[in-house]
């Protein structure tokens, strides 16, 4: 712990700066008033499924508006078709791994989620990359600039979260007086 004087000479006080995280069980952790998928992380889930939903809408709205249905869409072979495909592929896998450690309360649902949002990041600068179609190419850069812009507050939040740290790993943080 760091400690400071503050004051003058009168009147010291000494500040302890010491801040841990205290490992509870799972039972007195469900009692805590962080606990449990509200606020902040109730929106992260709500963030999670329109991530993965918001694309396919939108690439079934251009298939319908081309007069094809999605399925016909991806089905045609093209660079740009490929690169469709292989975009939902990474956001389903994506999306299936964040759900499933959060359904589950998985401990390490935060460490995960963080590997999974840098992933992804790094997925779509690589396909933003390789794509040799520039039209694609745009759109993943504009893709890659939004991923990497949620992505990380999103990062910043699941890692300064107390209800993410009391829900998940049953630590509840204890601040040095």
């Amino acid at each position: 712990p760091v400690n400071s004087t503050l004051g003058d000479n009168k009147n010291k006080r000494r500040i302890s700066m010491a801040r841990h995280w205290n490992i509870v069980s799972p039972e007195e952790a469900k009692f805590h008033a962080l606990y449990g998928i509200k606020g902040w992380l109730a929106l992260f889930v709500v963030v999670l499924v329109f991530s993965f939903l918001g694309p396919i809408g939108s690439i079934n709205y251009a298939a319908q508006n081309a007069g094809l249905s999605l399925i016909q869409l991806l089905s045609i072979e093209h660079p740009a078709t490929t690169v469709l495909k292989v975009t939902i592929v990474i956001n389903l896998i994506a999306c299936v791994i964040v759900m499933w450690l959060l359904v589950i309360k998985h401990e390490a649902f935060r460490l995960v989620t963080t590997g999974v949002i840098i992933a992804k990041i790094l997925l779509t600068l690589l396909l933003g990359v390789m794509t040799p179609d520039k039209t694609m190419g745009s759109a993943l850069a504009i893709d890659l600039i939004t991923i990497t812009f949620w992505g990380t507050v999103w990062i910043i939040y699941l890692n300064l979260s107390k209800r993410v740290r009391v829900t998940f790993e049953h630590s509840v943080l204890i601040e040095g007086k």
